[in-house]
């Protein structure tokens, strides 16, 4: 449990005007216990507890932040009630968890940026959805935007109305090109992330530590970027790479992307009658996707990532059912 008395302390002593000298002299101690109180380091006994409480008006339970670690301790468990149903992919049901929460807790920007979320993952599943949640979806877009401090979630909703808007777009449903543009320019550079400037900046085993992960995700993002290509030479130069920096197959959060390239490049091959490759290709797709749906965890093996794991349900499009039936779908379209 988290205990907010500290900072409670600290903001009910300088709301009276107070310094650590003269609440000390009121209670009767030394200056410096209640700069210890209030810089975390040590707590009052029950019966100390109870006279700043009465000092300062206010309930033990309030000065020691019972109220906040209550709603924090339901906040969490609604995230976890998403992240659940997410992963199942009930996006309706995660989305009836995320609007009861933020009704709930409307200052909790976690709960917003996720309720963003779902609503922009279901309106993209078809075009009238979208048009029907686009209103709701800049709105609240507007309100982390406005009014949330935290960097990361703030750059997490934009991505979401990124990806929103990209959609509303190739369907002419009004938001254009440059609007899109608008957004994404206000996105970090890859160079000003975390992933590359923890590389940068740490030392020791948590620069090792960021090194792998960082690996990781450039093989994820390249990944990512290349689904969109379908000429034989483009699927090729890109597998190659990944297996390169993959040698030892283990693709990690790029899995399902990797085997998705494989069935593309079959799905390639076979369009200009090279049947025995389309035929290689398919049986590695196969292969990497059974593998992918026979696990819980994806271990790494090859030398720069060795000994880093992901949870299945952290890669991106995991829950969207069988790899393989969708490998089969991909290959034959």
């Amino acid at each position: 449990m988290n205990v907010y008395f500290g900072e409670n302390l600290r903001r009910l002593r300088m709301e009276r005007g107070m310094t650590q000298e003269g609440l000390g002299d009121h209670l009767g101690i030394s200056f410096q216990s209640v700069s210890k109180w209030e810089r975390g380091e040590t707590l009052p006994d029950i019966e100390m507890l109870s006279c700043i409480a009465a000092f300062f008006d206010v309930t033990t339970d309030s000065l020691i932040g019972m109220e906040r670690h209550l709603r924090e301790k339901e906040v969490n468990q609604a995230i976890g009630r998403y992240s659940d149903l997410w992963s199942k992919g009930d996006y309706c049901g995660a989305f009836d968890v995320m609007k009861s929460a933020v009704t709930r807790f409307p200052g909790e920007y976690a709960l917003w940026v996720r309720y963003l979320n779902v609503m922009c993952w279901i309106g993209r599943s078809d075009a009238d959805k979208a048009t029907k949640f686009k209103p709701e979806a800049d709105a609240v877009y507007s309100r982390i935007a406005d009014y949330c401090t935290e960097d990361n979630v703030r750059i997490w909703a934009k991505t979401i109305m990124c990806r929103y808007y990209r959609f509303l777009c190739d369907r002419n449903l009004g938001v254009t090109e440059e609007k899109v543009y608008e957004m994404l320019s206000g996105l970090p550079l890859m160079q000003n992330c975390r992933d590359y400037l923890g590389v940068t900046l740490l030392s020791g085993v948590a620069k090792s530590e960021q090194r792998k992960k960082t690996v990781a995700e450039l093989g994820y993002l390249l990944s990512a970027v290349a689904t969109g290509y379908d000429k034989p030479g483009e699927l090729e130069c890109a597998i190659a790479t990944l297996e390169a920096l993959f040698p030892e197959g283990d693709f990690g959060k790029a899995t399902v992307n990797v085997a998705l390239l494989y069935a593309n490049l079959c799905r390639a091959y076979k369009t200009m009658g090279r049947r025995e490759e389309a035929s290689v290709a398919y049986e590695k797709a196969l292969g990497i996707a059974s593998a992918f749906d026979g696990v819980c965890e994806l271990e790494h093996s090859s030398p720069l990532v060795r000994e880093l794991s992901v949870s299945k349900n952290s890669v991106p499009m995991a829950q969207a059912g069988s790899l393989v039936n969708r490998v089969k779908t991909c290959a034959e379209k």
